[in-house]
């Protein structure tokens, strides 16, 4: 099925609940971090063995250019450590308990990791088989955008529904649905990009459009997919949710 220009525009509106909107500024924070980070271990040209240092280091840059309090002076910290631990020591009773038997537990995956990381694979072998991918294309060619937005969407989408069997565990509670759904929104973002990719493709009539129409078919029906658990975890984390 496909999803409607109006089903795909309505994520672009913004968070809809306090926690989505605190999820959305973690993440930001986080990629900021990460960029900093990246930017000193290469500009310095530091060995892998210094990373953790320059964690530390950006880590506390940045809180102090935010103002935020040490973490001893958090009046939030101790109760979202107990949280994190209530959690944690809830996850580990799950597993002991769990009867657990090698092929049940890769059968218990979101069957749509797979689907995209199967599509991904595919994809890259259909591009070279058509040899219509120039040896030094940019980034932004047509053909590149939609194996890249394929295949990293598929990573994203193994971050934010592989960490639980499925469907016992899904959706997951509050405490971890914030990340999921980040991670779920940036997949949604990847996978427009493959579209376009593809109506770019269409325009320059790139490969076959056999190929084209049904790579186009393939992603609408993950976009789709995506689309509906964006919406049970905004459920989770609505406002006047529990």
């Amino acid at each position: 099925m496909t999803p409607t220009r109006e089903e795909i525009d309505e994520f672009d509106e913004g968070p809809r609940s306090a926690r989505e909107r605190a999820a959305d500024a973690e993440q930001a924070r986080m990629d900021l971090l990460g960029a900093r980070i990246d930017a000193r271990m290469q500009n310095e040209d530091l060995p892998p063995d210094e990373l953790e240092r320059v964690m530390i280091e950006e880590r506390e840059r940045l809180r102090r250019e935010r103002g935020e309090p040490e973490p001893e002076e958090d009046p939030d910290w101790e109760e979202r450590i107990d949280e994190l631990n209530a959690a944690a020591e809830e996850a580990l009773e799950e597993l002991a308990a769990e009867d657990w038997k090698g092929d049940d537990e890769d059968d218990r995956r979101h069957p749509l990791i797979d689907r995209c990381q199967e599509l991904a694979m595919r994809l890259h072998r259909d591009i070279d088989d058509f040899d219509a991918l120039p040896e030094n294309a940019h980034a932004e060619h047509p053909l590149r955008e939609i194996v890249d937005g394929v295949m990293i969407a598929g990573s994203k989408l193994a971050g934010a529904l592989g960490t639980r069997s499925y469907p016992e565990d899904w959706p997951p509670p509050a405490l971890f649905a914030g990340d999921s759904l980040v991670r779920l929104k940036k997949a949604r973002g990847l996978l427009c990009d493959a579209l376009r990719g593809l109506d770019s493709a269409d325009a320059e009539n790139l490969a076959t459009k056999g190929w084209r129409d049904g790579v186009r078919r393939e992603v609408d029906e993950i976009l789709t997919e995506v689309l509906a658990l964006i919406r049970e975890l905004r459920q989770v984390l609505a406002d006047d949710a529990p």
